[in-house]
């Protein structure tokens, strides 16, 4: 009799464990301890650390009391920022010098004088060094933004530079496949020196002069950062911009006469069939989309017609030609070209008037990225046969 209710103790508090507030739950097939705390949905938070370099070369963009750079770079700060859980602000050079400011009180200070009383060496930044530090401290957690002219002042070792440039993200990359890198181009008026080969400067008056934004961390968190903007207006003034990242999948729906459908062998030539896919998930605007150009052409069994946006899709309108012998087929759209880079990068070594809006060096730093993220394809819409 004591046994039994020794045995009914024991299972009166299995019971009440049962209940326990702390409750967990048997995870099926986790061999480590056979059981887990119950998850809770916790909103993704993104840390942003956002560095403007206040080297000498800078000095030009904020040498006026209304500067367009310190009204860009605001207005980029506060678009962005409900997409923000933390901001952290530096000013960057030979080294990383924390602002301990909020954006309104940080963006109305930069300044020549501030520029000068934050400190490093303002004189020479290695902007090979500066991309090394930034790349280092950005975590697959983080989102950097860089702010810079990227004048090189060992632009003239050439392959050298790039080949550094390509080595360094090479590395990133292959700690962290979803890193990415978004460059803007921006133009903004500049009154002060342009540096160029080994230091050399001329003193420019009421230019327009480019500086470049590069905006560095996980493809997904770009993604959201960006939200479905535009990206080509999301900076004023953004002349060209750049997205270097791997080959993205993409959701699509197959549809015939308005209702969902698949292709199959006992499709009849020239029947036509709608594909709609999800532009979400890719960093360009639509307009690139749009052109049949952009489109690599399809190995077989369909043709596009016309290619039709809306606010959150693309529909390609097709033409089937063949699918008796076909699997499957893909319709790949094409990675945008580095066309541009000549037009904005120089390597001369004497000052000329036509080298007034480019940049020193910036095509080294460009190439040596798009060797990294060579993939010719953005994304691959493959489609299987039924």
């Amino acid at each position: 009799m004591k046994y039994r209710y020794l045995l009914l103790i024991a299972i009166s508090f299995c019971l009440l464990s049962c209940f326990d507030n702390n409750e967990k739950t048997i995870s099926v097939g986790d061999t480590s301890n056979g059981e887990h705390t119950k998850k809770t949905d916790e909103k993704e938070k993104i840390v942003l650390n956002f560095y403007l370099e206040n080297s000498g070369s800078m000095d030009g963009f904020v040498n006026d009391e209304d500067t367009n750079l310190r009204t860009q770079m605001y207005k980029f700060l506060v678009d962005i920022k409900d997409y923000i859980d933390t901001a952290k602000y530096y000013y960057i050079n030979s080294e990383i010098i924390p602002i301990e400011k909020e954006l309104d009180t940080y963006i109305e200070t930069i300044d020549i004088s501030t520029f000068k009383n934050e400190g490093g060496n303002r004189k020479s930044s290695n902007i090979r060094n500066i991309l090394d530090t930034v790349l280092n401290k950005t975590s697959n957690k983080d989102l950097s933004i860089i702010v810079s002219d990227f004048i090189s002042d060992e632009g003239f070792l050439k392959g050298n530079l790039q080949e550094t440039i390509k080595d360094k993200f090479r590395e990133k990359l292959k700690k962290d496949t979803s890193f990415s890198v978004v460059v803007f181009r921006v133009m903004a008026n500049f009154n002060g020196n342009y540096y160029y080969y080994k230091n050399n400067k001329k003193y420019l008056e009421n230019k327009m002069r480019p500086y470049f934004v590069f905006v560095m961390g996980d493809y997904n968190k770009l993604i959201k950062l960006f939200n479905g903007k535009d990206i080509s207006k999301v900076i004023p003034n953004t002349t060209h911009y750049y997205v270097f990242a791997k080959e993205k999948d993409i959701k699509y729906t197959l549809y015939k006469n308005g209702e969902t459908d698949s292709i199959t062998r006992e499709f009849r030539k020239n029947e036509t069939i709608d594909i709609i896919y999800y532009t979400s998930n890719l960093l360009i605007e639509k307009s690139y989309l749009q052109n049949k150009s952009n489109y690599e052409k399809t190995s077989g069994g369909i043709e596009i017609n016309k290619i039709e946006p809306s606010e959150e899709n693309i529909t390609i309108t097709t033409k089937i030609t063949n699918v008796k012998q076909l699997k499957s087929f893909d319709i790949k759209i094409k990675r945008p070209t580095l066309d541009w880079v000549g037009s904005v990068s120089t390597e001369d070594t004497l000052w000329s008037e036509k080298d007034s809006e480019k940049t020193y060096g910036i095509g080294y730093i460009l190439k040596g990225l798009d060797e990294v993220y060579k993939d010719k394809i953005l994304t691959n819409i493959k489609i299987n046969v039924k």
